[in-house]
């Protein structure tokens, strides 16, 4: 079993979550993420050896999830400043 999950790639999982985040609007690549991710993770811990393509649906949970967040966070903190300091 061991030898198995040592050969798992994840990078197709990875190009097809990156097209499920186009074609689903986020909610199904964000899902398939998620999964995906969580099965690179059990595979590492039973290798010891991150699985090829680990790293590629990490990029993408930042890319498609983190950064958005982040941005509409400043975007409404901003907004809320300029607000309160009246500009507009």
């Amino acid at each position: 079993m061991r030898a198995i999950a040592a050969s798992r790639s994840y990078v197709g999982p990875a190009i097809f979550t990156l097209v499920l985040y186009w074609l689903l609007f986020y909610i199904g690549g964000l899902i398939a993420n998620i999964a995906y991710l969580n099965s690179a993770k059990n595979t590492e811990r039973i290798t010891g050896i991150a699985p090829e393509g680990k790293g590629c649906l990490w990029a993408l949970l930042i890319v498609h999830f983190i950064v958005p967040v982040v941005f509409i966070i400043f975007a409404v903190f901003m907004g809320g400043l300029a607000a309160i300091f009246g500009q507009h």
